[in-house]
């Protein structure tokens, strides 16, 4: 016959294993129902972005580089008014202003874009450039809100 000892620490072992177990289908149940509310769900789905391929296309082969220059720690203010005083640059900022507004876009947010990157493609001194590129940076973020 089992002494006292060995049969405690079975019940101990089977009470655990039974409470691991409802944990488990418990985290399982959560994962597949979700645990947001429909108010989250709802502020998820009201977040959508604007996408406009001429913007992209901008960004992507004329503001990349400026963007690399102007992060960081320490900020290449002078590269990046070299990058925005090119040839390129004003050709993308026509390109973007003569592309097509895209279902959904704001004419005025897309001047407003436009109207900054002329701004820092003409900004002199590295102040001028850096508060040049913040606002064509908070005006690209409206114009795809």
């Amino acid at each position: 016959m089992p002494d006292r000892i060995s049969l405690d620490r079975t019940s101990e072992r089977l009470r655990n294993d039974t409470m691991g177990r409802w944990l488990v289908a418990g985290l399982c149940l959560l994962f597949v129902c979700g645990c947001e509310n429909q108010q989250v769900k709802e502020m998820q789905s009201s977040n959508e972005m604007l996408t406009d391929p001429a913007l992209d296309s901008f960004e992507n082969e004329h503001l990349l580089g400026a963007g690399y220059a102007a992060g960081g720690e320490r900020p290449n203010w002078a590269e990046v008014k070299r990058i925005v005083s090119s040839e390129g640059f004003k050709a993308g900022i026509a390109a973007f202003e003569s592309a097509p507004l895209p279902s959904g876009g704001d004419a005025a947010k897309k001047t407003a874009v436009v109207d900054a990157a002329k701004k820092l493609s003409t900004a002199a001194s590295n102040e001028e450039v850096e508060a040049a590129y913040k606002e064509l940076m908070a005006a690209k973020t409206a114009y795809r809100s």
